[in-house]
């Protein structure tokens, strides 16, 4: 969707295009990305455990989310230490008190995980279409 451009139909001021750990920074990417960034959307880069595969794309995005589950807590340290006030980090997969605290106190803006919420399986009953009047 970035290099095709497609990602531009969305909203910029409701949008967030976030960069999976999988895809790699090269220069068609970087040059969407910045082209993205230009029309006023905000880049996120997702479970950011090996720095060096995205160096590149940390100087324009503008999210840094590191999953607490899958780095240590000297990853976790470094990242805050080398991208606080550059980014906005963001600490995922965040499931204890600890992790928490840690994180918070470690400079992380933004939390997500199991510790604030967990999902919860809802019913519905199923309406059939014909029953709609219109």
């Amino acid at each position: 969707m970035l290099l095709e451009g497609t990602a531009s139909i969305l909203p910029p001021q409701q949008t967030v295009a976030e960069i999976l750990e999988n895809v790699g920074a090269d220069e068609d990417l970087l040059d969407a990305c910045r082209a993205l960034r230009g029309r006023g959307y905000r880049l996120a880069l997702d479970d950011f455990t090996v720095p060096e595969k995205v160096e590149a794309l940390t100087s324009i995005a503008d999210f840094l989310k590191v999953d607490f589950r899958a780095t240590s807590v000297a990853q976790q340290m470094d990242a805050a230490t080398r991208f606080k006030g550059k980014v906005q980090l963001l600490a995922e997969k965040v499931e204890t008190q600890e992790e928490f605290r840690r994180a918070r106190d470690l400079g992380y803006e933004y939390f997500q995980g199991f510790f604030f919420a967990r999902p919860a399986m809802s019913s519905t009953r199923q309406i059939p279409g014909s029953s709609f009047s219109f």
